[in-house]
């Protein structure tokens, strides 16, 4: 499965904080690339497991911590803390307003810490190293260049965030035990059984909780629009469950409660949580992830997301009784990367 997205697709936290970063403050070694925007966004705490994969940058407003073995090709944000493990590798900038520490033998890109920052052992920056207050660095680690005065600091801005409505469920459920077309509209809450397909179509469709048992399936076919999954309470899939989108479009999961994706599930969508996010082990993840609070990829999770560009398009109004407001600012921008 492959790519989710391009005009509503990867969540930035704003084309000024980067480029006005980049061309205003950092010398042209430190530059944010223009083209690289978040990936994943945690209003809380961003905590990647054992050998994740992120295909892009990511940002954690209280805590960034990329696990043991993991690998970002991207930037990462934390205005807090910011915790690389053992054996990492990120292909980006580095980037902490609080304490900053790296793991042994890790190989980054620069690194910039607004405090104190802490360098282990056989680490490899293969650009800068900024920091504001005290820093123990190992003498086996390898630095590139230090930068004569630390940079500017940069914040995690709320506003560019989404607002996300109250958490209810429905009071009824429906259940689905075979393959199910549904159409746009309002449902109660959803239940599908082992083994069920359910079939989605251009539109936006709103649930109370949507829960995907074992092996379940669904099948969204973007190819006359987007389509927007809107659940009013909480969003769950067990093991090896597929979303699989046979268009060219975008499909959002768009939960006021909590998101849980289940062991081995294959995602080709954007997931959005007004809670928390947790996505399972060996899962595969097309698309880009947000959450209101905390974000947990375990281990061997795999998030890929390519962005187009810069896209300054606002996603469109989610209608009633949806309980989700997306975007009350015009702050945040999302771009998505379409179908080849």
């Amino acid at each position: 499965m492959r790519r989710s997205l391009n005009r509503k697709g990867s969540i930035i936290v704003l084309i000024a904080f980067i480029l006005g970063f980049a061309c205003e403050f950092a010398p042209a070694a430190v530059d944010f690339d223009s083209t690289n925007y978040y990936t994943a966004i945690a209003g809380n705490k961003f905590q990647a497991n054992r050998r994740v994969t992120i295909n892009g940058s990511v940002a954690g407003k209280e805590l960034a911590r990329i696990g043991i073995s993991s690998t970002v090709t991207g930037d990462v944000f934390s205005d807090n803390r910011l915790l690389i493990r053992r054996r990492a590798t990120l292909g980006g900038i580095s980037y902490a307003n609080g304490y900053l520490r790296y793991g042994s033998d890790v190989e980054s890109g620069s690194v910039i810490g607004q405090n104190n920052v802490k360098i282990s052992h056989n680490n490899f920056i293969n650009g800068y190293l900024s920091y504001a207050g005290k820093a123990d660095i190992s003498p086996t680690a390898s630095i590139a260049n230090s930068l004569p005065a630390i940079l500017p600091s940069r914040a995690f801005v709320d506003h560019e965030m989404p607002v996300f409505g109250p958490q209810r469920s429905k009071k009824s459920t429906m259940t689905i035990d075979e393959n199910t077309h549904l159409a746009p509209g309002n449902y109660d809450n959803i239940r599908a059984k082992r083994y069920s397909v359910i079939y989605l179509t251009a539109g936006t469709y709103n649930f109370g909780d949507f829960i995907l048992n074992r092996h379940a399936k669904i099948v969204a076919d973007s190819s006359l629009g987007d389509i927007n999954i809107v659940v009013n309470g909480k969003y769950r899939s067990y093991r090896h469950v597929i979303l699989d989108n046979i268009g060219e479009n975008d499909v959002d999961i768009i939960a006021s409660g909590n998101i849980r994706i289940g062991k081995k599930n294959d995602y080709e969508a954007n997931l959005l949580s007004g809670n928390n996010l947790n996505v399972n082990r060996d899962s595969i993840i097309n698309g880009f992830t947000y959450s209101e609070h905390n974000t947990l990829f375990q281990r061997n999770v795999e998030l890929n997301f390519q962005p187009a560009g810069a896209g300054s398009e606002l996603p469109p109004a989610v209608p009633e009784p949806a309980s989700i407001l997306l975007l009350g600012s015009a702050g945040m921008f999302l771009a998505r990367k379409r179908k080849p």
